[in-house]
């Protein structure tokens, strides 16, 4: 998609929110982005193309979450500019309780994983890790039961992430 997009271009996107706190929850729980259903399988989530072809669609089998999603595009050469809750989860909001855990921990991780960058990355591991840090703490992401990315055209692929 970043291929075709002229640059300052943008991508809307709109996916299943497995980060939200119930996710995560679920995920940790029964390795399925819902506590009250099976994980992503054969039975389930993949169905056979009418006419007889032996290509099977596939559903909502491999999701995927924000910060893959966002690591996905900014290799593309995209950045996310924002994000939209499409519906909220209540179990999520109640589970909003855990936000100044949440706060404590990506603080952590984000100043320990800078001590341990070397000084001619600083800047970009800087730039990087807030933009992670403040992902994982959105609250649209966070109680979001589906989520729409915009995302804009910054440059072409680099190999390395840039």
């Amino acid at each position: 998609m970043s291929r075709i997009l002229k640059p300052k271009g943008r991508l809307i996107i709109t996916t299943p929110n497995i980060s939200n706190l119930r996710g995560k929850l679920s995920n940790f729980l029964v390795e399925s982005e819902y506590y009250r259903r099976m994980p992503g399988n054969e039975v389930l989530n993949v169905f056979p193309v009418p006419g007889g072809r032996e290509v099977p669609i596939f559903g909502h089998v491999f999701l995927i979450g924000a910060q893959r999603l966002r690591t996905l595009a900014r290799v593309a050469g995209l950045r996310l500019v924002k994000t939209h809750p499409v519906k909220i989860s209540r179990l999520s909001m109640m589970m909003g309780v855990l936000y100044p855990l949440l706060f404590l921990i990506n603080d952590f991780l984000y100043f320990d994983v800078l001590r341990k960058t070397p000084p001619d990355d600083m800047a970009r591991a800087k730039e990087t890790f807030r933009e992670i840090v403040k992902l994982n703490l959105n609250p649209h992401v966070l109680c979001g039961k589906s989520l729409i990315f915009g995302f804009e055209k910054i440059g072409e692929p680099a190999p390395g992430g840039g």
